[in-house]
């Protein structure tokens, strides 16, 4: 274990452990407090075991070391920087640089701006220069040398980008001319230990290297339909880290999944209608190696005020870093509800009985899935340069504000980007992602990042 963080895992606390009060760090004293006071705090875990033994004590001290518990400021949020993020490159139109675009899996940043873009459907990795220019093609279906039998996952590895394939159970390696390097075969050895009565899990290929030789690895997964007619459930799967043998070293941290449901007659398979306003935990592991960040987002019950929280897991599961947030709450519009229930009864087209919007709507709150609010977070990103970008709520307009937070979440910016874009990587003042078109059509999009001046 890293001696400048304290493992978590053996405090031995449950698996709800977010929910106890936070070790923080405030000028070289270590203290404790509850996430969501002040408009704005961050909680760094520091080594001692004395540390550990002395929690009680310490959250009587906290009062005392971290200041007033008052309500902060009317809005919580006034002290974030703005910034502007200005439209500079599009690829994959008809009418723009580089070939048309299938599904796009992930976006990444290399050296000298180039960007990488895998297409699982093709099985196939693009390069692109910092202008756009198409330069390379790498992969391709097949079972031969520098062919994939799927496109799972990408990451950079120095100069070269690795392919995962869980279709031949295994990394392949290119450089960035789309040459072919080399294969091993590399995957997560048997199926990891699920907690009783949990979901399904299957092997899969490493998706972030470190320098140590070791991997990490979110499991596949899925879940069996439930038979009840309504409910809420929570699915939990192991972030690992994982040896060349592809045996588990260390749980990194989980990832949850949150179905709430209710049936509706007419729609296909079982009839679940599942609702999208959820508040489980997030986390995703982060494509520089250093770990994972998370995210605890819970729906707000006070109109005035909630707080989210975001952290940073070590790649051996111990957590470094976390920043808790306060926001005043956005209530869940009636538009958000209505998009929704239109996309339901649209794929539910051939429905016999048609199945409308208003039939949807009203399944969803008779079930009691629609909340007060939107949940504060509606995703996370930790991107090559360390950063981690926050979604913030999506009230069904065209743009959506996100909050990115500095590698020590202790700078927050607020950037709106448009609402069918989602980040995939950013570097230096440049953030990169995939925008659908309103047929849902993909292009990679980049945009150039300003601080707004006072």
């Amino acid at each position: 274990m890293d001696g400048r963080v304290v493992a978590l895992t053996s405090l031995d606390l449950p698996s709800n452990w977010f929910r106890m009060p936070r070790i923080c760090h405030r000028e070289g004293l270590l203290t404790m407090g509850v996430a969501g006071v002040g408009s704005s705090r961050r909680y760094r875990f520091t080594p001692g075991s004395e540390a550990i033994a002395s929690l009680p004590v310490l959250l009587l001290a906290f009062l005392a070391a971290c200041g007033d518990l008052g309500p902060g400021s009317e809005d919580p949020e006034v002290d974030l920087e703005e910034w502007i993020a200005e439209p500079e490159l599009r690829i994959g139109t008809a009418d723009g640089p580089g070939p048309l675009l299938t599904r796009v899996g992930a976006v990444r940043i290399a050296s000298a701006g180039r960007l990488v873009v895998s297409q699982p459907q093709d099985r196939e990795v693009l390069v692109f220069d910092k202008q756009g220019e198409f330069l390379a093609v790498a992969g391709g279906p097949g079972e031969g040398p520098g062919e994939l039998g799927s496109l799972s996952s990408i990451a950079l590895v120095g100069d070269s980008v690795a392919v995962g394939d869980s279709g031949r159970r295994g990394i392949s390696y290119f450089d960035m001319d789309g040459r072919f390097l080399s294969m091993r075969e590399w995957m997560l050895a048997g199926d990891p230990e699920m907690e009783p009565g949990g979901p399904l899990s299957f092997p899969a290929p490493p998706q972030v290297f470190l320098e140590d030789g070791t991997a990490l690895v979110r499991p596949n997964h899925g879940y069996s339909f439930p038979q009840d007619d309504e409910g809420r459930e929570r699915y939990r799967w192991p972030l690992l880290r994982i040896d060349v043998a592809g045996q588990p070293l260390d749980t990194v941290g989980w990832f949850e999944l949150e179905l709430a449901w209710t049936r509706l007659a007419g729609l296909s398979g079982p009839g679940l209608l599942w609702s999208p306003f959820v508040d489980h935990p997030l986390v995703e592991l982060a494509p520089d190696g250093t770990g994972a960040a998370f995210a605890w987002r819970d729906i707000a019950s006070d109109p005035a005020r909630g707080s989210f929280t975001v952290g940073r897991l070590d790649p051996r599961g111990d957590t470094v870093v976390v920043g808790s947030y306060e926001y005043r709450p956005v209530p869940l519009p009636d538009e958000r509800i209505r998009r929704y229930a239109e996309e339901v009864a649209g794929r539910a087209g051939g429905a016999d009985p048609p199945i409308a919007a208003s039939d949807v709507e009203r399944a969803l709150r008779r079930g009691g899935l629609v909340p007060a609010f939107l949940p504060p977070v509606e995703q996370i990103v930790p991107t090559g340069d360390g950063s981690i970008w926050v979604k913030r709520e999506d009230v069904g307009g065209d743009s959506v504000a996100w909050n990115v937070l500095d590698p020590d979440l202790d700078r927050r910016r607020r950037i709106v980007l448009p609402a069918r874009f989602t980040v995939h990587d950013a570097g230096g003042d440049v953030v990169v992602g995939v925008e659908l078109d309103p047929f849902d059509v993909p292009s990679v999009a980049t945009f150039r990042l300003r601080l707004v001046e006072n």
